[in-house]
């Protein structure tokens, strides 16, 4: 069968006078040939050295392919694995030595995940289950954006090594190798998604996929991938400098939206509040009000003063509050959260008051409920009207009552 592990890394990182404790969490599934069905298996292919495209340790990156159910299929589903970001080179230097900064720890297949917007039984999945599958692995630490073309030195625990910023070539290096081996530029319909880092990779780079495979139909469903630029509990632009000094470090200005860096010429096209405006191609945004990753890192981080009330009922995920905690999380976080995520324009959202951060590939693709419609009916409304505006958003937690967390 299939078994999920969650690996958790925990990070220190040195900002000016304080510690900072990352939490990246990386949710993946091991294959177990011996049971799974062949049509079930996704097989790892590495790109070849000899390109500019590189992990962070200089390993080849990679992606995962899985056949289609239908084999004349001629649709296509891109996934952006997630997996956090490494804010500076101290940070970047640690992650490279895992599976989310070196290819040499990465499986030679794995089952996909068999719930959500990835699987592919139709009972779970109508509209995408029987399309090609690319899961783009995750190791640039900059969620595909970076583009520095000589590898810096850096020295660590572990001696002085040569670190790789070209998320920019990865994404560009696996998609000519998809178009070569699996026939993605013949595409009729491609879904670019992703989720947690992979969900602001869609934002960042859905009109660039849009752009190469003109003439297609190429749409994008990003999934836990708001961070905002907000206020914590007490005050201050806290997640604001980690992300300048990435953009920064990582040479991220040729990478994002083209729309975006013209009108803004800054970080800001780094984070989704400030891209999301400027995507033109089609988007469907699904988010949680009460994102768990965002109240733990970016709200109320447990390291930092002025939180008192916030911690208790956010580790419990939203249970057991008290009224100053309910207060506080939705008058100083939710009116933030959704102001920020649904700018007067015309993309789809289903934003609900449920406490989590990854959702679509989870079972609460068939769980969540707004107005009685699951995820997956909101975006199969979306998907068949020609993706016409259709806007999900759950009354506010935990007197709403328009919502279902299953």
């Amino acid at each position: 069968g299939i078994t999920a592990n969650v690996l958790v890394t925990t990070t220190f990182v040195r900002m000016s006078t304080f510690f900072v404790l990352t939490i990246v969490i990386a949710v993946f599934v091991v294959s177990n040939t011996a049971s799974a069905s062949q049509t079930d298996i996704a097989h790892l292919h590495l790109l070849p050295h000899n390109t500019m495209a590189r992990c962070l340790d200089g390993s080849p990156p990679g992606l995962y392919y899985r056949a289609p159910t239908s084999h004349d299929s001629p649709n296509f589903i891109i996934w952006f694995e997630g997996g956090g970001w490494c804010y500076n080179q101290s940070n970047c230097y640690n992650r490279s030595m895992t599976s989310l900064g070196s290819s040499t720890f990465w499986e030679k297949t794995i089952d996909p995940p068999n719930d959500g917007l990835l699987s592919n039984n139709p009972a779970v999945n109508p509209d995408f289950s029987s399309w090609h599958l690319l899961l783009l692995k995750y190791c640039d630490g900059g969620s595909f954006s970076g583009d520095v073309g000589k590898a810096v030195r850096i020295s660590g625990w572990n001696g002085t090594k040569s670190i790789y910023f070209r998320g920019r070539h990865v994404l560009g290096g696996l998609l000519d190798y998809a178009d070569a081996t699996f026939g993605l530029h013949n595409a009729a319909k491609i879904l670019l998604t992703g989720s947690s880092a992979g969900g602001l990779a869609t934002i960042l780079h859905l009109d660039t996929v849009a752009e190469r495979y003109h003439g297609r139909t190429v749409f994008g469903i990003s999934d836990a991938g708001f961070f905002l630029d907000g206020k914590t509990v007490s005050g201050d632009y806290y997640a604001r400098g980690l992300y300048q000094y990435e953009f920064h470090m990582q040479n991220m200005t040729t990478s994002l939206n083209a729309r975006c860096q013209a009108k803004l010429k800054d970080w800001r096209c780094y984070m989704a509040q400030y891209g999301f405006p400027f995507v033109q191609s089609p988007l469907f945004v699904v988010n949680a009000v009460y994102d768990t990753y965002q109240l733990q890192n970016i709200f109320a981080p447990p390291w930092l003063p002025g939180n008192e009330a916030a911690q208790p009922c956010q580790r419990k995920k939203g249970k057991n509050c008290t009224t100053a905690s309910v207060n506080l999380f939705n008058t100083k976080w939710r009116s933030a959260q959704v102001i920020k995520t649904t700018p007067k324009i015309a993309h789809s959202y289903f934003l609900h008051s449920c406490w989590c951060h990854v959702q679509a590939i989870g079972p609460q693709w068939t769980t969540y409920k707004i107005n009685g419609l699951t995820m997956q009916q909101a975006v199969s409304k979306w998907y068949h009207s020609q993706y016409n505006t259709t806007q999900f958003l759950a009354k506010q937690w935990p007197s709403g009552n328009n919502y279902h967390c299953g």
